[in-house]
């Protein structure tokens, strides 16, 4: 047996991890993605259409996969959570890589899902609200679109 990876013991600490703290861990999740959603509705409401999305990305992905990471590794927080993670059959590697897979794998592409679904919906709405007689359709209609995954903001 390798002590250093085995997949079936990192699998069975994945799943461990994952299902001994559903609350903590997918609830948690499920906040930041609502107060994503928020903060992406009032900066709307307040400074338009760039402001917001270039805002709720910036407090969503990065300041989201600290605080899930803070979370995640959050078994130290008690001695006898922490004593009983350090008895775990599984390495330090193991153990440090799990944590890494959740807060920075697994949380940002659940977060790139719900940002591009809930950008596309806002960004929808405002393109059927807008009056296709307006004379100045064309630029309103194009002064909002999708945020990209490829700009300076996001990079």
């Amino acid at each position: 047996m390798n002590n250093t990876f085995s997949i079936k013991r990192f699998g069975w600490l994945v799943k461990k991890t994952l299902l001994e703290r559903p609350v903590q861990i997918f609830g948690f999740t499920g906040l930041l993605l609502t107060l994503v959603f928020i903060l992406y509705y009032v900066a709307k409401t307040l400074a338009g259409f760039g402001a917001a999305q270039n805002l709720s990305f910036i407090w969503g992905l990065p300041i989201g996969s600290c605080l899930l990471s803070s979370i995640v590794f959050g078994y130290f927080s008690s001695n006898a959570g922490g004593s009983s993670f350090l008895t775990l059959p599984a390495s330090n590697f193991e153990k440090w890589l799990c944590a890494i897979l959740i807060a920075a794998v697994l949380y940002p592409a659940i977060f790139f899902m719900f940002y591009r679904i809930m950008d596309a919906g806002f960004v929808g709405l405002y393109h059927k609200s807008l009056d296709v007689s307006s004379p100045f359709y064309k630029e309103q209609y194009e002064s909002v679109y999708i945020f990209s995954f490829n700009g300076i903001v996001a990079g």
